[in-house]
């Protein structure tokens, strides 16, 4: 694998990774993974969230416990 091929399998793997973040982020208030009955959370926190984890950055603008579902 060159360092073209590397550069885009990280790219395209991150993508995939947030997506898939931000879809459970979107999702969480169904009762298969919320024993907490916490609702979704609104599209631009649940995008700047999924950022800031991938990114590795402190930047979340949420309560854990009262934002976020066990599951995500």
């Amino acid at each position: 694998m060159n360092w073209k091929q590397y550069a885009l399998t990280l790219i395209a793997t991150n993508g995939v990774m947030m997506l898939i973040g931000y879809i459970i982020l979107r999702v969480q208030s169904l009762p298969i993974f919320n024993t907490n009955n916490i609702g979704n959370m609104e599209p631009i926190l649940s995008f700047n969230t999924i950022i800031s984890f991938m990114t590795n950055t402190n930047l979340q603008h949420y309560v854990g416990e009262s934002g976020i579902s066990y599951f995500s």
